[in-house]
């Protein structure tokens, strides 16, 4: 958890808000019973226990594709990185 806090960014919300968009866009669908919560407290965990720097596309990219709880994701990196800069809705 200290990830976020000691770079003054709010890691979960962006996670929500990046899968939000995935999942509206269909460029990402889950398991039956999976949800975007779950989806993303697996994504926050695993950003919280990275070791190294990472690219958050690539990063998010390779947790969604060995996560039990997604079906398919059919963005790729670089779409992923762009939802960064897309302002909110």
């Amino acid at each position: 958890m200290w990830v976020w806090i000691f770079v003054g960014l709010d890691f979960p919300s962006i996670v929500d808000r990046v899968l939000g968009l995935l999942v509206s866009r269909a460029l990402l669908t889950l398991v039956d019973g999976a949800t975007v919560e779950s989806v993303s407290d697996e994504v926050v965990a695993a950003l919280a226990s990275n070791q190294g720097p990472a690219q958050f596309g690539s990063f998010v990219a390779r947790v969604l594709c060995s996560s039990e709880l997604v079906d398919e994701l059919y963005a790729d990196d670089a779409t992923i990185a762009r939802m960064l800069s897309e302002p909110e809705d």
